[in-house]
C-alpha cells in the first residue's frame, strides 16, 4: 500500500468516524426531544383526564341536584293536591249545610204562610 492509499484511508476513517460521531449526536438529539414529547403527550392526557373527570363529576352532582329538585317539585304537588282535595271537601260539606239551611228555611217559611 502506497503512502497515498494509507493516508487516504486514514482520511476516510477519520471522516467516516466524525460522520458517525454526528449521526450519534443527530439521533441522541432526536431520542431527546421524542422523549419531551412523549412527556408532553403524558401530561396533556393527564389534563384531559382531569377535565373529564371534572366534567363527569359535575355531571354527576347536576344530575342528583335534578333528581333532588324533582322529587321536591312531586313533594310539593303531592302537598298542594292533598290541600286542595281537604278544600275541596270542606267546600263540598259547607254548600251541603247551606243547601239543607236553606231548606230549613224555606220549610220554616211555608209553615209560617
Amino acid at each position: 500500500a502506497s503512502k497515498a492509499e494509507t493516508d487516504r484511508a486514514a482520511k476516510f476513517k477519520e471522516l467516516s468516524g466524525k460522520l458517525v460521531a454526528a449521526f450519534q449526536e443527530k439521533l441522541d438529539a432526536n431520542k431527546t426531544e421524542v422523549v419531551k414529547i412523549q412527556q408532553a403527550v403524558h401530561e396533556v392526557r393527564c389534563l384531559i383526564d382531569m377535565s373529564a373527570n371534572k366534567a363527569e363529576t359535575k355531571l354527576k352532582e347536576l344530575s342528583d341536584k335534578s333528581v333532588d329538585s324533582i322529587r321536591e317539585v312531586s313533594e310539593v304537588k303531592n302537598r298542594v293536591d292533598t290541600c286542595q282535595n281537604f278544600v275541596s271537601k270542606e267546600v263540598q260539606e259547607a254548600r251541603n249545610e247551606a243547601r239543607s239551611a236553606l231548606m230549613q228555611v224555606q220549610e220554616k217559611l211555608k209553615a209560617i204562610e
